[in-house]
């Protein structure tokens, strides 16, 4: 991306918020997997809560799981340990 395309963006504002509540909701640009499922998780969250919705989140899956080499335990406790999982 040029920064002649980034030059005009700011960060959000707690102002932003007050004034259009969308923007809490809104498509939010990351450099990392982490990042983004972090953020996903916590605006999808946010919108569930803010329109009184059930927040439902299945597990992520793994591509191959017999090729991992992992008891059913083992991958059991990983999908546990995942980051934002309830």
């Amino acid at each position: 991306m040029r920064q002649a395309t980034t030059t005009h963006l700011r960060p959000l504002r707690s102002l932003d918020l007050k004034t259009d509540p969308k923007w809490a909701f809104a498509p939010i640009a990351v450099l990392s997997r982490w990042e983004r499922g972090t953020t996903s998780y916590s605006q999808a969250r946010r919108c569930a809560e803010a329109f009184g919705l059930p927040f439902v989140r299945w597990p992520l899956t793994t591509v191959n799981e017999e090729t991992l080499g992992l008891r059913k335990e083992e991958l059991g406790r990983l999908r546990a340990e995942e980051p934002g999982r309830l």
